[in-house]
C-alpha cells in the first residue's frame, strides 16, 4: 500500500472547503493544531489511538485520509466505522465530498459503499451491526481492509464484540486508528486501550487547552478561582479555564467529571 506524506496531505486538505459548524457554509479548510498533531501520528505510525475533545475536526481529517488512501491505491479496501449507521452514512457523504472536490467521481455510490474507477472500495459501517442471533457482524463479508478508521469508539455498545468481528477483515499490515472522547464506562475498550501504553498503538492525547475556540476572557476568573481551577482540574491556561468554568455554570446538573470526558484537560 502506498503511504501518505504529511506535507502532501496538508496541501490537499487546505485546498478543500469544509462546512463550518459555526457558519453553516463551506469555508476554506485550515487545519487546526489538533488535526496537524493527529495527522502527523497517522502518517508516521501504523496504529494510532487518539483521545480528543468534542468538535476538534479529528473525524474530518481521518475521513480525508480514508479518501486519499483509496485514491492513491488501486484495488485497495478501506473502511470507516462509527457508533450508529446515520453517522456512518454522514461520514461516507463527507468522503464523497472530498473526492468530488479532488475531481474524483466514484463509479459506484451506495449508502454504505463507494467504488472508485481505480477499483478501490470504501466501506462505511455501524458498530451496532448484528446478525439474527444478536452477534456482532461489523464488516462481516469484507476482506483485506488496509486502512481502518474507528470513530467515537468510547460510545460503542458491545465495543469488544464489534472489534473482534472486524479482526478477520483486516489485512496483515493494515493501518488502524481509533479516535474518541472518553466514555463514562471505565471498562470500555477505548479507555482500557488508552490506559495500556504497551499495546502497540501510538497514543495521542489532545487536551482541550490545544483548541483555540475553547477560550474566554481570563479576567472573568478571580485569582482565587484561577488557582482553584489549576489545583482541581489541572489547567495551565487561564483563558481555557475561564471557558470551562463558564461551561460548568451553564451545564445544569452536569458534573465536572462528566464534562472532562467530553473536554479532557490532562491525560
Amino acid at each position: 500500500m502506498k503511504l501518505l506524506d504529511y506535507d502532501a496531505v496538508v496541501r490537499v486538505a487546505e485546498s478543500l472547503t469544509l462546512v463550518s459548524q459555526a457558519e453553516g457554509a463551506p469555508l476554506p479548510w485550515k487545519l487546526n493544531a489538533e488535526q496537524k498533531l493527529m495527522l502527523r501520528a497517522l502518517c508516521d505510525h501504523r496504529k494510532v489511538l487518539c483521545a480528543k475533545p468534542r468538535q476538534t475536526g479529528i473525524t474530518s481529517i481521518s475521513l480525508l485520509l480514508i479518501a486519499l488512501y483509496a485514491a492513491a491505491n488501486p484495488g485497495i479496501v478501506v473502511a470507516t466505522v462509527t457508533d450508529v449507521q446515520r453517522r456512518a452514512n454522514a461520514n461516507l457523504k463527507l468522503i464523497l465530498g472530498f473526492l468530488t472536490q479532488m475531481g474524483i467521481t466514484p463509479t459506484t455510490q451506495k449508502e454504505t459503499q463507494l467504488v472508485l474507477a481505480n477499483g478501490a472500495r470504501i466501506e462505511a459501517a455501524s458498530a451496532v451491526a448484528s446478525g439474527p442471533g444478536g452477534e456482532s457482524r461489523v464488516l462481516r463479508g469484507v476482506n483485506g481492509v488496509q486502512a481502518l478508521h474507528l470513530s467515537e469508539v468510547g460510545l460503542w455498545a458491545n465495543d469488544r464484540a464489534a472489534w473482534r468481528s472486524m479482526q478477520p477483515a483486516l489485512g496483515s499490515k493494515a493501518r488502524v486508528w481509533m479516535e474518541s472522547t472518553m466514555s463514562a464506562n471505565a471498562r470500555s475498550m477505548f479507555r482500557t486501550y488508552f490506559a495500556d501504553k504497551q499495546n502497540g498503538f501510538r497514543h495521542v492525547f489532545l487536551g482541550m487547552e490545544l483548541h483555540e475556540n475553547y477560550q474566554r476572557d481570563p479576567n472573568e476568573l478571580t485569582n482565587q478561582q484561577w488557582e482553584e481551577m489549576r489545583a482541581e482540574h489541572g489547567f495551565s491556561s487561564r483563558p481555557h479555564a475561564s471557558w470551562f468554568a463558564d461551561l460548568l455554570r451553564s451545564s445544569s446538573g452536569a458534573a465536572a467529571t462528566d464534562l472532562k470526558r467530553e473536554f479532557p484537560i490532562v491525560e
